[in-house]
């Protein structure tokens, strides 16, 4: 079975295209949400206790955003939190690939597939870019981030030239674009190197 990555940066589109996928009978692995689950794992949230302290903690659980604002201002505390949680979303997805291996291929979706997961040992990888202006567009939409933030978060990916650079299939998903037919034809292809 071929293991394919899915990335694109912040408000590309990942998650609607890995929507189209399942749709097509692929299974699709979302690494940020199996991320967020980590954080329910009382192991690890002894270990960021630990290291942060309890005002990490609001009524009773990990506050993500409190997290959030210590590693998008300390690039130390990121990459710490990152060999946390990292090792556990990697177990995840092996898992999910064993679940998976009567099917021609399964994705593994993941926003830093190509920043900090540089080990990705897939059978390729799908871009999904769109314009900048559509990114911000779509973040501002569905989350409470400011421009500021997003335009932090957007810094520490990997920039469109540098995704086209690095993937075998591109999707482009700006609103002008077809989508369908894209991804379409990147599922014939995989299915050919089969």
């Amino acid at each position: 079975m071929l293991k394919i990555g899915l990335t694109g940066g912040i408000g590309a589109g990942k998650s609607t295209v890995g929507k189209v996928f399942r749709h097509l009978d692929i299974p699709v692995f979302h690494s940020d949400d199996e991320a967020k689950t980590a954080y329910s794992n009382v192991e690890i949230q002894t270990t960021l206790q630990d290291r942060w302290g309890p005002e990490i903690i609001d009524q009773k659980t990990l506050s993500l955003e409190k997290i959030s604002r210590i590693v998008f201002s300390n690039k130390d505390e990121l990459h710490w939190l990152e060999s946390i949680i990292h090792p556990w979303v990697e177990k995840k997805w092996l898992h999910f690939v064993e679940e998976n291996s009567k099917k021609p291929y399964c994705i593994k979706e993941s926003a830093i597939l190509l920043t900090t997961q540089n080990n990705f040992n897939g059978d390729g990888i799908i871009g999904v870019t769109a314009e900048i202006g559509i990114k911000i567009q779509r973040v501002m939409q569905r989350s409470n981030l400011t421009l500021e933030q997003i335009r932090a978060r957007m810094d520490r990916q990997c920039s469109d030239e540098q995704l086209l650079s690095r993937c075998q299939w591109v999707v482009s998903n700006n609103p002008s674009d077809a989508l369908i037919p894209q991804i379409l034809r990147i599922h014939e292809e995989i299915l050919l190197t089969n």
